[in-house]
């Protein structure tokens, strides 16, 4: 299988089958940008739900730590060694409650790590979307190469009456007379 830097590379002298196998590299860098896109967008989709559903996770964690707390208020002022139980003195419990830290380390954890799934998609996205810049231009280097060919602008020069006669009188032969001398 060849290389995007490979199938970028014009072969002059086949120009027809570069041409003709145009349509199939362009197919499948396609295809490999569609599924890049998908990917990309999948991921990112898994990474909105993960952390929709760590929000959530954690809200409930804290509600049920709170009643928790709130159930058995005097253990807790005990054990964290408050006066009165307040609204902020409930969150700050919680807040250094193991449990509640652990949930968040683990959710983070799962946070980074989606992350880094949609990070490797969008590079992946990135890279197909410049195969499909770089195969198109291919096209039209394709089409520039085509137009020189049939301008003449790989033929071999062509040279005026005068030269010839220049170049004769000096002792030189022309491509022509040598390609003709050669037969």
């Amino acid at each position: 299988m060849k290389t995007l830097e490979e199938e970028l590379k014009i072969d002059l002298y086949h120009l027809h089958l570069e041409c003709q196998d145009y349509g199939n590299q362009y197919f499948k860098y396609s295809q490999a940008y569609a599924h890049a896109l998908a990917n990309k967008l999948r991921k990112e989709e898994q990474l909105k739900l993960l952390k929709q559903e760590t929000k959530t996770k954690l809200e409930q964690a804290r509600a049920s730590m709170d009643l928790e707390i709130r159930g058995d208020s005097k253990t807790f002022m005990d054990k964290f060694g408050i006066k009165k139980l307040t609204e902020s003195t409930i969150s700050s419990m919680i807040t250094d409650y193991p449990d509640y830290q652990e949930l968040i380390k683990e959710t983070n954890l799962a946070i980074q790590e989606k992350t880094e799934e949609y990070i490797n998609a969008v590079e992946a996205f990135e890279l197909a979307l410049a195969a499909m810049v770089a195969i198109g231009s291919k096209k039209t280097n394709l089409e520039n190469a085509v137009r020189l060919q049939l301008g003449g602008y790989y033929s071999e020069p062509q040279v005026s009456d005068p030269t010839i006669s220049t170049t004769r009188k000096k002792g030189k032969t022309t491509l022509k007379e040598r390609k003709m001398k050669g037969k």
